[in-house]
């Protein structure tokens, strides 16, 4: 479990990245992606090309 040591260093690079002027989704995306590396480890990127082809080959979980 991510303590609050973690929790803090994923706002202050989330604050980070909006105040350097990227898009709020784009920050939300690396922060979430740099936290689940951390708490993961490198297994969780390596079924994501599959997650990623799989939903876009479901056309109702494309349009939501």
């Amino acid at each position: 479990m991510i303590g609050i040591e973690g929790c803090a260093i994923g706002f202050v690079l989330l604050l980070l990245l909006l105040f350097i002027g990227l898009h709020i989704a784009t920050a939300l995306f690396a922060v979430a992606a740099v936290g689940a590396w951390w708490f993961f480890g490198t297994t969780m990127f390596q079924p994501f090309g599959t997650m990623m082809w799989g939903t876009l080959n479901n056309f109702l979980l494309v349009a939501i």
